[in-house]
């Protein structure tokens, strides 16, 4: 009974995952825009970069989805996570298990309190990587996507490890992706690295009081998750300990 509480609270967090990353996709849509055409209809030209201030929220909202994801299992007090055998019957429970999940399930104890362990060790450690220097941060992207597509070959999650992977995406430069990319869809991304004719950007007067707001409710959430209460947290009670049940 207890597992079976346990894997609906891991279902509901599954679910909140998936509202977080989807809420995001505008975001990205709108910072990541690389290249436009002109108003003759002729040859793309190069938009100005990103504000930096949102694509720090965009990479902070992967911090705390990831960070979180991690965090929830080891707070749900369940014992199978703690001594790393939730594997042994996670694909058995999980959403859609695919072909490849029935083989997952079927290898020995070692290898699942293996994987167990290093499902962690990314989820709650990688997510720290993100505010690490370049080559630092391309390590922590590399290990969080690697963990999403084993996660899609074992389980079907729908869109949200495509989204999870977009925003693994942002801890990525020009110069990394375009060694990642097709040949053929290079020059596509070196458009960005002329002269930008269009400077627009949302004024700082919007982007620093959004950053703002937006950081100091992740904080808090944040806090709440660990059961921490404070008077300062009073005026947000509701919504946060309703998110944080959801993923718990």
């Amino acid at each position: 009974m207890r597992s079976l509480k346990t894997k609906t609270r891991e279902s509901a967090a599954a679910g909140r995952a998936k509202i977080v990353a989807r809420a995001s996709r505008p975001c990205v849509s709108s910072a990541g825009v690389v290249q436009n055409r002109n108003h003759t209809g002729g040859t793309p030209v190069p938009l100005s970069p990103p504000s930096r201030i949102m694509l720090w929220l965009l990479r902070l909202l992967l911090f705390k989805l990831m960070f979180s994801s991690g965090c929830v299992k080891l707070l749900s007090g369940d014992p199978n996570w703690r001594n790393l055998t939730a594997l042994t019957f996670h694909y058995q429970t999980q959403p859609l298990p695919t072909w490849l999940g029935w083989y997952a399930h079927q290898l020995p104890l070692a290898f699942q309190k293996f994987s167990c362990a290093t499902m962690f060790a990314i989820e709650i450690g990688a997510p720290f990587l993100i505010f690490a220097p370049r080559r630092i941060r391309f390590f922590g992207a590399a290990a969080l996507m690697s963990l999403q597509l084993l996660i899609m070959l074992t389980g079907n999650y729908t869109f949200f490890n495509f989204l999870a992977i977009a925003l693994c995406l942002l801890l990525l430069d020009d110069f990394a992706i375009q060694k990642i990319l097709p040949r053929k869809w290079r020059g596509l991304s070196s458009i960005n690295s002329q002269p930008s004719t269009l400077n627009w950007n949302w004024p700082r007067a919007i982007t620093v009081p959004l950053a703002a707001v937006v950081i100091s409710i992740s904080l808090f959430q944040m806090i709440s998750m660990f059961g921490v209460r404070s008077r300062l947290l009073a005026p947000v009670p509701c919504w946060t300990e309703c998110s944080c049940r959801c993923a718990r």
